[in-house]
């Protein structure tokens, strides 16, 4: 480190929870300083790779103090099941899905109306959850774009969602203290 420059501990993790790699970074780190230090991640994959901190994109140009990312914080590194396809949630009412292989953008879905938390693949990559501040859950065809459900019922914005192992099951968690579990 050098001179005025903070530690800051980073765990890197996937959507379910499984640790990649912690590491010891700076503020001034980017998605590419981070990714270059996960082992396996190499050539496309590093390119595809998308890296958030509670909701926020970590890019090549955000340095990791920009968006206040503290000593002990944890990344999720998004990848469908396959690694083939990775979802990054926007701060633009955006889920914006990306080829692994390519780093190139498949598609956008835009159906929120504030800014998208948390998104989520199901086990067999079909469909996605997008969990946002507009208290909504939508699950998605991952092929198509298309919406396929609505889920409605919390009372303040979401702040995550999970399709269960079966993927017959969404749980969704919002502000307003509750989770919810919805038959999809």
């Amino acid at each position: 480190m050098g001179l005025g420059q903070s530690a800051i501990r980073v765990s890197v993790v996937t959507l379910s929870g499984r640790e990649f790699v912690s590491m010891t970074a700076t503020g001034a780190w980017t998605r590419r300083d981070i990714c270059e230090r996960v082992p396996g991640l190499k050539g496309s994959l590093l390119r595809a790779a998308r890296l958030l901190h509670n909701g926020l994109e970590v890019t090549d140009k955000t340095p990791l103090r920009t968006l206040g990312v503290l000593d002990g914080a944890c990344l999720q590194i998004l990848f469908d099941q396959n690694a083939a396809r990775v979802v990054v949630t926007t701060c633009d009412f955006e889920a914006k899905l990306w080829g692994a292989e390519t780093g190139e953008r498949l598609r956008t879905v835009y159906e929120h109306d504030l800014v998208v938390n948390a998104a989520a693949f199901s086990p067999d990559g079909v469909s996605m959850v997008t969990a946002s501040l507009d208290d909504l859950a939508k699950i998605w065809n991952t092929d198509t774009g298309e919406c396929l459900h609505t889920l409605r019922g919390h009372s303040l914005g979401l702040t995550s969602a999970a399709f269960s192992p079966d993927g017959a099951l969404v749980l969704t968690a919002s502000y307003d203290k509750t989770a919810k579990m919805w038959n999809v």
